[in-house]
């Protein structure tokens, strides 16, 4: 898929034609971005255990 190289991301007929162009299928497309954003700005993937509450 072609991309917009300033911005990184697919062009509104793109997404049309990938996704479909009814309102849902917007959805579903800035779903899959947000995912995508979320994956890529992660600095560190892997689980920390959660805090000990015990003092």
């Amino acid at each position: 898929m072609t991309r917009d190289a300033a911005i990184g991301i697919m062009l509104e007929e793109q997404v049309n034609g990938h996704y479909g162009p009814t309102l849902l299928d917007e959805a579903e497309a800035l779903s899959v971005a947000i995912v995508a954003t979320v994956e890529r700005l992660s600095f560190d993937s892997t689980p920390k255990p959660p805090a000990s509450s015990i003092r």
